[in-house]
């Protein structure tokens, strides 16, 4: 985790127009699984809200509520560097949804089986997964089921936001 922005993997640190400014970064996060799409999104937002695990819940962009987020999201001052976290995101999609600027999508099957060789993939091989240089346009998330003994188990998100 980077110390400078609470996230799982950023770039490096620099000084820009007067202030110092973080790259994109990188996140994951896994979850209990449950079929309710905007519900699992909805609910682990607001956990990564209540632990202030995001960039800036020490000062300029802290957030009490899920209100208080969406109130920022709707300013260009939020989108100029956002929180670096799945805060980030607005919309969770199926594998068929639409890509694009803070979307969540579910892989593809041609996608699990590129990533982790099946398309029912387990917590190890997303673990083997993250530790790899992944990658992910800036602004979008990516998200699968995971399953233990054939049966759907955990969800995985991941994604890079953040400037």
């Amino acid at each position: 985790m980077c110390r400078a922005c609470a996230a799982v993997r950023c770039n490096a640190l620099r000084f820009i127009d007067g202030r110092w400014r973080v790259g994109a970064s990188s996140w994951h996060y896994v979850v209990d699984y449950q079929d309710d799409l905007p519900r699992v999104l909805a609910e682990l937002q607001e956990q990564v809200l209540v632990a202030g695990d995001y960039y800036g819940s020490e000062g300029r962009q802290s957030f009490t509520t899920m209100a208080d987020l969406a109130a920022a999201k709707d300013t260009e001052t939020f989108w100029e560097e956002g929180t670096h976290s799945i805060l980030d995101m607005v919309d969770i999609v199926p594998p068929r949804g639409r890509e694009g600027v803070a979307v969540v999508r579910f892989l593809r099957d041609r996608e699990l089986r590129d990533h982790f060789g099946t398309t029912r993939p387990e917590r190890a091989d997303f673990d083997r997964f993250v530790a790899t240089d992944w990658y992910v346009n800036r602004w979008e998330g990516r998200a699968t089921v995971l399953y233990k003994e054939g049966l759907p188990h955990q969800m995985a998100f991941w994604g890079v936001s953040g400037d």
